[in-house]
């Protein structure tokens, strides 16, 4: 199986993770550290150009077929940073500009550089890997905010 390079919260407004058990909806197939959000109340993975993100699953999805197999959920809020892959290297002039979401099936969650139409995250800044935010490697990662209107923690989705 491919290794998932998923999103990860670094830092959380309220300080507290917060986690919530969820079933899964029928036939699933994400993994740990992908994004999920919450159709019909049950955990689906997100879809490219999605606009609605619940969290990201700390398990993979259960293949069980005769059960309603639950998911733990790290809950997305829009304050919170996360640091995703984009689909390009960003630059200082990606800051503060809304993108969308997009999924590679199975091995990443990317805020979508090359769409702005179908807006779920802010690009609040860049990570490079070794001196600070003015010096060092630039990579293909970036630190977002969800839209607020995108999370199901704050428009009354979520359990």
């Amino acid at each position: 199986m491919a290794i998932f390079a998923g999103p990860k919260v670094i830092k959380r407004a309220s300080g507290a993770a917060e986690y919530v058990v969820v079933p899964e909806a029928s036939g699933q197939s994400f993994v740990k550290g992908e994004l999920v959000y919450l159709a019909s109340g049950r955990a689906t993975a997100c879809a490219s150009n999605g606009q609605e993100v619940l969290g990201i699953a700390q398990e993979n999805a259960s293949t069980a077929a005769t059960t309603t197999p639950t998911v733990t959920v790290e809950v997305i809020n829009p304050e919170d940073s996360v640091v995703m892959e984009c689909t390009s290297a960003p630059t200082y002039a990606n800051r503060g500009i809304k993108y969308a979401l997009v999924i590679v099936a199975g091995a990443s969650c990317k805020c979508d550089l090359t769409d702005t139409s179908n807006d779920v995250m802010t690009l609040v800044d860049l990570v490079y890997d070794t001196g600070g935010s003015n010096s060092g490697t630039s990579t293909t990662r970036a630190i977002v905010q969800f839209l607020p209107a995108c999370c199901q923690s704050r428009t009354g989705s979520a359990p």
